[in-house]
């Protein structure tokens, strides 16, 4: 059984993990964005070299929250089930 306190502070703890990773695919979306107008705007400025990177635009194209979401509940379920299967 878990105890009132400690089942509050597992609450806390997981409203803060999700808290960060809103800030963190914020932050992404943000970051991607960026690259985009940069991107766009070398390509409208006649006074910069036009050319192709690559880079950019895969950094320009901002990852899938839910994607993201799927991922680490995926990762969560590999390390629960290392944990389960370890000896103690």
């Amino acid at each position: 059984m878990i105890s009132p306190v400690a089942h509050h502070r597992h609450r806390s703890e997981l409203k803060a993990v999700g808290i960060t990773l809103e800030l963190a695919i914020l932050g992404e979306q943000k970051s991607a964005k960026i690259i985009e107008l940069l991107e766009e705007m070398r390509r409208d400025d006649p006074s910069l070299r036009d050319r192709v990177d690559h880079e950019a635009a895969a950094m320009s194209t901002p990852a899938d929250p839910q994607a993201v979401l799927d991922a680490i509940k995926d990762s969560h379920d590999e390390v629960v089930l290392a944990d389960h299967a370890e000896p103690a």
